[in-house]
């Protein structure tokens, strides 16, 4: 975008239309494929896409349609992106517990990759939350194999499922659990977030094509746990913590806490992984957002399938009150 332009302000919605398209037979496994309202362009590749995943404590009752990310499709779309929402199976539905989500966040990308999109570069991977753990899951999944390298976007995510039980994270304070379908230090518990937790496997994806975001005003899921990540992943995640900034500020359109998802997004994308990630994102943040790339020393440890996994010591957080 050429920055002598006045960029549009994303609390003005724009002209998008979407369609929804199955990936599995529940009525939940679909995803939403927004489409910017513009003459195409003869001759030009297809925009890449921007994966969105919600969050909500994998609860029902929180949808693609009434969850803050629902914001997000006009402002990536201005920024040239398809953005793509995934709804999926959450925790009162048949296969709704984990590895369910997970798996079908892992389909959804499948479809897309390979029949809505095909050809299409995967610039975004975005995850707020519930679905941050969603799509770092997916990443180690499907991303290799489909041969996509996006930049994964934890907004708030939930990195460590062990140490958000153990805070009592979620206005049930048993949220965790629920997903997991076990009880804190029952039977399957350590195998059950082995399986699901992204400071667990999260190394298995490039770190440099990793960013977590997070608010150091966010009481639902704190900004410790960007770094209970990069401490468990070890070097070259990149991080942002924005002052001032709540949960779901993070990714609510219309002000300044919104600024990461700018119009400015692909540029900030099309500098990832190529040494000039913390430029392009500082440009555009305000006021000093604390943009790093971490480098820390790894532990490691052994997870039941043999493979070597790097742990990071719990940390508690206060308790939320509202969803995430």
């Amino acid at each position: 975008m050429d920055a002598r332009q006045p960029t549009p302000p994303i609390d003005r919605p724009l002209s998008v239309a979407h369609t929804d398209h199955p990936y599995g037979p529940h009525p939940s496994q679909f995803v939403r494929v927004h489409h910017l309202l513009q003459p195409s362009r003869l001759g030009h590749p297809p925009p890449p896409v921007a994966l969105i995943v919600h969050g909500g404590w994998w609860k029902n009752r929180y949808t693609v349609a009434n969850t803050p990310t629902a914001s997000l499709p006009a402002s990536l779309a201005a920024a040239g992106f398809t953005p793509i929402e995934v709804e999926y199976r959450r925790r009162d539905d048949p296969g709704g517990t984990a590895p369910g989500p997970a798996a079908d966040v892992a389909a959804a990308v499948t479809l897309v990759a390979s029949t809505l999109c095909p050809g299409a570069e995967h610039g975004l991977w975005v995850g707020h939350s519930a679905g941050g753990t969603l799509v770092l899951d997916a990443a180690v999944r499907v991303a290799a194999a489909l041969r996509l390298s996006p930049l994964v976007v934890g907004l708030a995510a939930v990195t460590d499922l062990a140490a958000a039980a153990a805070d009592g994270l979620g206005d049930g304070h048993d949220e965790v659990e629920r997903y997991l379908g076990v009880p804190a230090g029952g039977d399957g518990w350590a195998a059950a977030v082995a399986m699901a937790s992204p400071v667990v496997w999260g190394f298995r994806y490039p770190p440099a094509r990793q960013l977590l975001v997070a608010g150091a005003a966010d009481v639902d899921v704190p900004a410790r746990y960007v770094d209970h990540y990069t401490t468990a992943v070890g070097g070259g995640v990149h991080t942002l913590v924005l002052p001032d900034v709540d949960h779901y500020q993070l990714v609510e359109g219309g002000g300044r806490p919104g600024r990461w998802s700018s119009p400015n997004a692909r540029s900030c994308w099309a500098n990832a992984g190529q040494g000039g990630l913390n430029t392009g994102l500082t440009r555009h943040v305000e006021r000093g957002g604390n943009l790093q790339t971490r480098a820390s020393e790894p532990t490691t440890g052994d997870i039941p399938n043999g493979s070597t996994s790097r742990s990071s010591a719990s940390i508690r957080a206060g308790n939320d009150t509202r969803e995430t």
